[in-house]
């Protein structure tokens, strides 16, 4: 019985109708490094944006809010994480600003309201979008909470992108003596 060959760890493994395919290790470390910051910095922006226009909203509501009657079109349950619960509503209705009748989804709502009854909410003048029960508004406050993810994900990128740069000129260092 003869003993198994040494292979050389820099030969292919096999090769395809006469093909061998290289893969460039250190091209696809940069890509993956260089896609890492680019995804962590358009979190951080995209997480700020969705802080800043949430608590926009809110000031709005309470600042500029106007009371409503709102007559429900339709309510639609939510099912909790089992699947076997409701765990609250989606409801819609229609609204009427200025002569004109906006159906919206109703945000805040936590109960099922029947067809055809009236609620009151609270709408922004211009934007009749932004509708919510009143119990929702008095309920919630702009607060600096919503920037701790970005404060996060910002912390991370300001560490991982100088460590990325800084692996990759020791890469290119190392391979260049």
């Amino acid at each position: 019985m003869t003993a198994p060959e040494e292979s050389n760890p820099n030969e292919p493994l096999s090769t395809l109708r006469g093909s061998s395919v290289q893969v460039d290790a250190s091209a696809i470390r940069r890509v993956l490094m260089a896609l890492t910051v680019v995804v962590l910095a358009v979190l951080t922006v995209t997480f700020v944006l969705v802080g800043v226009h949430k608590n926009a909203q809110i000031n709005q509501l309470r600042d500029h809010g106007v009371p409503v009657n709102v007559k429900i079109t339709g309510c639609l349950g939510l099912i909790s994480g089992s699947g076997s619960n409701v765990s609250g509503y989606i409801c819609r209705g229609n609204e009427e600003i200025d002569g004109h009748v906006y159906n919206e989804q109703i945000g805040g709502t936590t109960a099922f309201f029947k067809r055809g009854s009236t609620i009151r909410a609270v709408t922004v003048p211009g934007d009749p979008a932004l509708l919510f029960t009143p119990d929702s508004v008095s309920s919630q406050h702009a607060s600096a909470n919503v920037f701790i993810v970005p404060i996060a994900l910002f912390v991370v990128l300001i560490v991982f992108a100088p460590l990325a740069v800084r692996l990759q000129r020791r890469r290119r260092d190392a391979s260049a003596t």
